[in-house]
């Protein structure tokens, strides 16, 4: 059975499979498709034959890995490495500075990486190393990207599924391209959370909400990926029987559908994944390096050392496949525990999250709200509701997380995707030489006090905030907590006009936390702060905040 075509956004246009290739010939005009590659598959016989023990698997992945990245360093042009801290781009890092300490690296450094670890790691990573690392500012409320210039970028990706991260990837090819004119090759750590397991966690997080994190594991994994095969063959042309659940054979679901029947729920795993590299990372990875002059190239997708992760006997799946535990593995001669051991932590999403979208926000309401005005006209739409779409965009500042955005982004960039096509041809006009170029952080050891100093810069944006003014809370705001001891609550929450709008919990806002329960209208924050022996740097961006949301006011 073949597996089914992925869809693209545009009608007529369709994706070249993965491992193929077009042959026009010169005479007829003749379009042929050929199979140059194809993902391997092993039979039951040869998974019995493989007497490779675990340690001889590991330690050929360390050798293929470390082929694959000297193979991509080959070029007569400079070579630089997107460098976020995780075991992926360290990795990467590792093999490639002993070719070369002439590489360079580039973080993205922002509200979210900086909170957590990402930023760090990537510095630290560079400077055991001994390679140059540029850590790129980008400032949530402090930026010069422009309603004209995410249209273009909509337009370099051609797809409705783009957001802050391809944001930052390109301004990161833009400040990579500026100041070295002769960097044309970037090396990026894209492939291996797609065959090493590295999203293990998500999985379980996303389709498993039930589950504690303390039961998470490879059994729980491959029962979570046997639920999606399940789902995945019960839509479209099972959709009548799906309500016959497990009573109904996969291998007839399966036929029905034509679709392809994982043998393993790895096989699954893999499978997915593999659809995402062509249809979202790799597409943007692709798109926003070339938009920037830029060759992108990504080690873990080499075909050597692809196939050596598919040709894994099954009963190695748990030890090396969980948590990406042959990466982890195979570089612990190489570097020291605290990289090969760092546990993957999303880019931009989780904590502080809230700051990526508060830009993306303001970014899709710059110049008086030219993106959305211009996807979707006048207040007529043939599909969108443009009153439902106005009091979606009035509700997500009174949102501190602001939620919605994700949504918003999407259908704003279909919108104007829609208008891009019917209006083809149309004038372009490149407005990328008017971006402003990002700075980059002067970070000399990333000692505390640098630390603080970071955190304190990042979060400040009232600059005329005086926190020698004594502090009380507005008078409609009352803290309550669960508890009959407010200050050993591990949460409390915050009530407006008497109806509880705000939780803080220990684990995230510690520290806020203990500032705000001794908010007493007589002390400043300043010495608040000083009392509790707890640097204001940590708190800043929750003063901002609580000041944004009316939660806070100055004692004149």
């Amino acid at each position: 059975m073949k597996q089914q075509a992925l869809p693209t956004y545009f009608k007529g246009i369709h994706y070249l499979p993965a491992g193929n290739y077009l042959s026009i010939g010169l005479g007829d005009s003749q379009v042929h498709q050929h199979v140059w590659w194809s993902y391997p598959s092993l039979t039951e016989e040869e998974q019995l034959a493989d007497t490779r023990s675990k340690e001889e698997i590991i330690e050929q992945y360390a050798q293929t890995l470390e082929t694959a990245v000297s193979r991509r360093l080959m070029s007569d042009v400079d070579v630089g490495l997107f460098l976020s801290g995780g075991i992926d781009s360290v990795a990467i890092a590792a093999f490639a500075s002993k070719q070369s300490q002439d590489l360079q690296t580039f973080s993205v450094f922002s509200q979210s990486t900086f909170q957590n670890g990402d930023a760090k790691s990537s510095f630290e990573a560079a400077q055991y190393l001994g390679l140059n690392n540029h850590q790129v500012n980008f400032s949530w409320h402090n930026n010069s990207f422009k309603a004209s210039h995410w249209k273009e970028l909509v337009w370099l990706l051609e797809t409705p599924e783009i957001d802050a991260e391809h944001l930052y990837k390109y301004h990161l090819h833009r400040y990579a391209r500026h100041h070295f004119p002769n960097l044309k090759v970037m090396l990026l750590g894209q492939g291996s959370d797609e065959f090493n397991g590295g999203y293990s966690h998500f999985y379980l997080e996303k389709f498993r909400p039930d589950l504690h994190e303390s039961n998470y594991g490879w059994p729980a994994l491959m029962e979570t990926m046997h639920e999606i095969e399940r789902h995945y063959l019960s839509s479209g042309k099972n959709s009548e029987i799906s309500h016959y659940g497990n009573l109904v054979h996969r291998q007839f679901m399966a036929v029905s559908s034509n679709s392809q029947l994982s043998t393993h729920p790895w096989q699954t795993y893999t499978r997915m994944n593999r659809q995402n590299l062509q249809m979202y990372n790799l597409w943007h990875e692709d798109r926003t390096s070339s938009g920037n002059s830029i060759e992108s190239r990504v080690p873990f997708l080499d075909h050597e050392l692809v196939e050596l992760c598919a040709k894994v006997p099954e009963k190695y799946y748990q030890d090396l496949f969980w948590d990406k535990r042959i990466l982890r593995e195979a570089m612990k001669p190489w570097l020291p525990e605290r990289f090969y051991e760092r546990p993957k932590v999303p880019f931009f999403m989780g904590q502080d999250q809230r700051y990526t979208q508060r830009m993306m926000y303001n970014l899709l309401i710059d110049d008086d709200y030219a993106l959305l005005n211009e996807a979707f006209g006048d207040n007529r739409h043939s599909v969108i509701s443009t009153k439902e779409l106005n009091r979606l965009i009035d509700s997500i500042p009174e949102d501190p997380e602001y939620q919605g955005v994700e949504m918003l982004l999407k259908i704003t960039n279909m919108g104007l995707l829609e208008k891009m096509a019917r209006e083809l041809p149309i004038p372009h006009k490149h407005v990328s030489d008017s971006y402003t170029i990002l700075d980059s952080l002067n970070i000399t050891d990333w000692s505390e006090q640098e630390h603080s100093a970071l955190q304190e810069t990042m979060s400040t944006r009232r600059t005329e905030l005086s926190l020698d003014r004594s502090v009380a809370l507005v008078d409609n705001v009352q803290l309550l907590s669960n508890s009959s001891q407010m200050y050993q609550s591990t949460c409390i929450f915050i009530a407006v006009n008497g109806q509880i709008e705000y939780e803080l919990s220990e684990e995230s806002e510690g520290d806020w936390m203990t500032v705000i329960q001794h908010i007493d209208g007589t002390r400043s924050l300043a010495q608040i702060c000083t009392d509790l022996e707890i640097p204001v740097s940590k708190v800043r961006k929750h003063i901002e905040e609580a000041i944004d949301y009316d939660l806070l006011k100055f004692v004149e």
